[in-house]
């Protein structure tokens, strides 16, 4: 099972909601005896704060400076959370009632999901430009990267020669094939398993 821990980059959240969330992470670990910082740390992570909500508001109607104020003040406070939120896995040793304790928003723990199913969509259509195609099949959450596979007819009775395409997202466009030739395609999705379930095959002539 894996360790609990807290999230240590906090760059999502939006810019008028980051100094309240640091500033409640700082309340709960000022005093927090599950944890032990430099004697300047917090201090200095308070300082971060106040700075970052200045120049927000700042930047609110202000001048293109303000902004760029206003961006270097959120890069540091950012890198102070995280150094601060690295701190807290480390001293909280895998302690769910210490890492909430805090202020930090707890990590979801991967819970093991198994083979992954069959892709029950994919569709290829020909690209822009000569020798591509674009690939898509129906998105599955826990899939880490969609992995679409192609050979040129006849295709090999081995997957392992077939070309592979690794993308993080559903869609890809790829190019690299032969105008005029016919090509098999079919795709898999790719989650914490070595194990794959293919979809079916089709077929298409690259244009």
């Amino acid at each position: 099972m894996a360790t609990p821990k807290v999230i240590i980059d906090y760059s999502d959240l939006p810019e008028g909601e980051l100094d309240n969330f640091a500033q409640a992470v700082l309340d709960k670990l000022t005093g927090n005896t599950n944890f032990t910082f430099a004697a300047n740390e917090l201090t200095a992570l308070q300082a971060l704060i106040t700075d970052y909500a200045a120049k927000y508001e700042a930047s609110r109607n202000g001048t293109k400076a303000d902004t760029i104020a206003k961006n270097i003040a959120r890069k540091a406070l950012l890198d102070a959370l995280r150094a601060t939120a690295s701190q807290v896995n480390v001293q909280a040793g895998g302690s769910l009632v210490k890492q909430e304790s805090s202020g930090f928003t707890q990590a979801r723990t991967p819970s093991k999901i198994g083979v992954l199913p069959k892709p029950d969509v994919l569709k290829v259509k020909t690209g822009a430009n000569s020798g591509e195609l674009l690939f898509e099949t129906s998105a599955n959450e826990d899939a880490d990267v969609y992995l679409f596979y192609v050979a040129q007819v006849p295709a090999p009775v081995t997957i392992d020669s077939w070309r592979v395409i690794t993308s993080n997202k559903r869609k890809i466009n790829a190019g690299g094939f032969t105008p005029g030739k016919e090509y098999e395609i079919k795709c898999a999705y790719k989650g914490s398993e070595e194990a794959l379930i293919y979809s079916d095959t089709i077929r298409i002539f690259s244009q």
